[in-house]
């Protein structure tokens, strides 16, 4: 058996993640990535979150700044160039999580 402690990060690089930044990232790392977010992990992954975010995706597709493939949401080709604002639009705040 193998010790997961071999394979642990030092201490000075662990990052620990408040909520929105857990979120805030998880999103934009999945879009940049050519298979897209995936809605089901999303699901997963932020469940008491989750309705929240989709009001978000929703938007952005109603802008046509994502497009969804069934199960999957990715960053439109001839958007590529808007990425920023996407990014900008999926950033939680602190704030945003707050009843």
């Amino acid at each position: 058996m193998i010790s997961s402690e071999k394979f642990l990060l030092p201490a000075p690089q662990v990052e620990i993640l408040k909520r929105n930044e857990a979120i805030t990232d998880y999103l934009h790392t999945q879009l940049r990535k050519k298979t897209g977010l995936s809605k089901v992990a999303l699901r997963s992954k932020f469940p008491a979150e989750y309705a929240l975010i989709e009001t978000r995706l929703e938007n952005l597709l109603k802008k046509e700044w994502l497009k969804f493939d069934e199960p999957q949401y990715k960053i439109a080709t001839e958007q590529r160039v808007l990425a920023n604002n996407i990014f900008f639009e999926l950033t939680f705040l602190p704030e945003d999580l707050q009843g």
